[in-house]
């Protein structure tokens, strides 16, 4: 098989900016996306989608989310993670509910229909909800007791619900203020439309931060993590999902602790050119 690579100077001259996307020599049925530069762990994770039969994002889309892979990893942050969804894509429900980080476990159970919309992600009725089938005590690689982190993206105001308890272990803050709570375990934090929101521990001290604003320094040191499934949309209260409100979510990821200024500008950078 000759090697196609040989004409990288050539269509970096014919094809200009779209080369970094792989699009139109993939188009023209030229050359493979993966010879044109896309990152292994997505090209895995678009492989893994083509052979369950999902239907895979935009080739202009594909190009952002491979963006979005490196920046992690340019950053550190993706080694750091246990899961990482993209529910914001233009590809199917079932390829938003793919984790990224590890394509073989954890993939979302959608429960009850929750509703997904293109290039936003998924949103509750108030029974639907998502499971992310990541259990924090037995599942966990990264996601340590004193050393963690959590994101995600609010598309539309309500009150979000997500996390798991076990009628023990629930007493881990990782955000207050006001009247707002927001638990690894437990319960619901109210967030405007179009908020980024993140929590980051580092042995008793936790940060939260709302898009790239540090909004809060808590002291807590937890005991346990909690044996129960991870929920979005819901909370998983010792087995029983508690769902409510009509908040959207467009991404989510949990692991070890990370630079929120990084994980921040990656999402923002790849939300807003979508």
């Amino acid at each position: 098989m000759p090697d196609f690579g040989i004409f990288r100077g050539f269509n970096e001259k014919l094809f200009g900016d779209k080369l970094v996307a792989g699009q139109l020599p993939t188009q023209l049925g030229l050359i493979g996306s993966e010879v044109f530069g896309f990152d292994p762990d997505y090209q895995d994770i678009l492989d893994y989608a083509t052979t369950q039969g999902y239907t895979l994002p935009s080739l202009s889309q594909q190009a952002l989310q491979n963006q979005l892979v490196v920046d992690l990893k340019d950053a550190g942050i993706w080694s750091a993670l246990d899961v990482f969804y993209v529910f914001a894509t233009d590809g199917d429900s079932d390829f938003a509910s793919i984790n990224w980080r590890d394509t073989s476990n954890f993939e979302i159970t959608e429960v009850n229909s929750p509703t997904f919309t293109s290039n936003q992600g998924f949103a509750s009725d108030g029974t639907s909800y998502l499971n992310t089938n990541y259990n924090v005590l037995n599942d966990s690689t990264n996601f340590q007791l004193l050393s963690n982190g959590l994101a995600y993206y609010i598309t539309e105001v309500g009150i979000f619900h997500h996390g798991a308890r076990d009628g023990v272990n629930d007493t881990q803050i990782f955000y207050s203020v006001d009247a707002k709570r927001h638990q690894i375990r437990a319960k619901d934090y109210t967030i405007a439309n179009n908020t980024y929101f993140a929590s980051v521990r580092n042995g008793s001290s936790v940060a939260g931060y709302e898009n790239n604003t540090n909004v809060l320094n808590y002291t807590n040191t937890p005991t346990a993590l909690t044996n129960q499934d991870y929920l979005l949309l819901a909370l998983n209260n010792v087995g029983t999902p508690i769902t409510a409100g009509t908040a959207e979510i467009s991404f989510f990821t949990m692991g070890d602790q990370f630079n929120n200024s990084d994980m921040y500008n990656a999402w923002n950078d790849y939300y807003t050119a979508l």
